[in-house]
């Protein structure tokens, strides 16, 4: 279970997105709750659905990958105003100086509290797994059955885009309950998911050292889910190892969770307009966010598969060339060199070790996209197919 406290922009009672300026919801009639927080990043009023197992997938032909060294091809033109943003004294003036998120203490419910959810099912909170600033994720149990029929609708669209797109699995969590609990006079806000198993962080914490087949395998994992995604018209936006998934029954099984920083940037089908200082800059996990979200701006796709590729990057290589480093506008400033000659840090990071190919070839591309481009999701699971050799990528994971 996933409790948080931030903007209501759906309603807690009946599930319809509302206006943060509503004060009763336009659907049911219901009395909102008053959010209390400032500035905090958008999310999504429906989380995407969760799939069902599948069976083993066809691995794609890597014939339209091919390797390219130095800059991209291509070089992206930017959007005048993010050019602006980079060139313009007055614009610098203006951008974000490491001030950082306005967090909001969020202070843990004690064990065996029994909240309620929607569907009037109580859950009984357990064990407090972590406790950060976005939330806290607790071990809950139900104590009264709960519909299914949610679950169904779910299975069907899921199960479409399993079909179109030949997947083995999809790692989006089934949103079981969500709910509003009121304690020592705050509103929390809360969802309930099926037990994941192992975040990757701490497989990482505990290994030390990864398998470069585990970790092109779960960066092809993310890829599959973040271009469905993207398709439903959200991002993620906040793409760490703590947020993804391993099921340790069934090690084929790979998840992406946490969707508080997500983000509707192609409502309608109408793309987001690039916008610095748009929304809190630096947003999310400062290590691994785009730049995009450091400006200020709304995240766009590029900004997860931005993100992706930095996870990727420290995974491989153990570090980044801002780790350690704690204020958000030095991080910034580190990143903006890295974007401007990728190849060259790269040799700085694995310094006598070999640059694997495909993180040249992942980097080149998703640095180069504009901010409304869509990415090349075949070629970069394709890229990574050519990396596995003869490990499929929806085969067990080696943790």
């Amino acid at each position: 279970m996933f409790i948080y406290r931030m903007k209501v922009n759906f309603c807690p009672q009946c599930g319809e997105k509302v206006d943060d300026a509503f004060k009763f919801c336009p659907n049911c009639g219901l009395k909102l709750p008053i959010d209390e927080t400032n500035d905090e990043p958008s999310t999504p009023s429906k989380l995407p659905p969760s799939p069902v197992k599948r069976s083993p997938v066809k691995r794609l032909s890597s014939a339209s990958a091919s390797p390219n060294e130095g800059s991209c091809a291509k070089r992206r033109t930017m959007d005048k105003q993010e050019t602006d943003t980079l060139r313009s004294p007055s614009s610098r003036q203006g951008s974000p100086k490491g001030k950082g998120i306005k967090h909001i203490k969020i202070e843990p419910i004690p064990e065996n509290e029994i909240l309620t959810d929607n569907n009037n099912t109580n859950w009984v909170l357990g064990t407090l797994f972590t406790n950060g600033d976005n939330g806290v994720l607790y071990e809950a149990y139900r104590t009264s059955a709960t519909s299914k029929k949610q679950h169904f609708l779910l299975k069907l669209v899921i199960d479409k885009w399993k079909k179109s797109h030949d997947y083995s699995f999809l790692g989006i969590p089934t949103c079981i309950a969500f709910g509003l609990h009121k304690y020592k006079q705050q509103d929390y806000r809360f969802l309930v998911f099926p037990a994941l198993g192992k975040s990757f962080q701490t497989i990482i914490n505990e290994k030390k050292v990864l398998l470069e087949k585990t970790i092109f395998q779960i960066v092809y994992r993310m890829v599959d889910i973040l271009e469905y995604i993207h398709a439903n018209e959200y991002v993620h936006g906040n793409i760490t190892a703590e947020n993804i998934f391993v099921n340790f029954d069934d090690f084929k099984e790979v998840y992406l969770a946490d969707y508080y920083f997500a983000f509707r940037y192609c409502p309608a089908g109408k793309h987001v307009k690039y916008q610095d200082g748009s929304k809190t800059p630096h947003a999310g996990s400062t290590e691994f966010i785009s730049m995009d979200v450091h400006k200020g701006a709304a995240p766009s796709r590029r900004s997860d598969m931005e993100s992706l590729g930095y996870c990727m990057l420290k995974w491989l290589c153990g570090s980044l060339p801002w780790t350690g480093i704690t204020k958000a506008s030095d991080i910034m400033e580190e990143k903006d060199k890295f974007k401007n000659d990728i190849q060259v840090t790269l040799k700085q990071c694995f310094k006598k070790k070999r640059v694997p190919e495909v993180l040249k070839i992942y980097l080149d591309h998703v640095m180069c996209l504009n901010y409304e481009d869509a990415p090349d999701y075949d070629k970069l699971r394709n890229t990574l197919c050519d990396a596995l050799g003869k490990t499929d990528p929806y085969d067990a994971v080696a943790v």
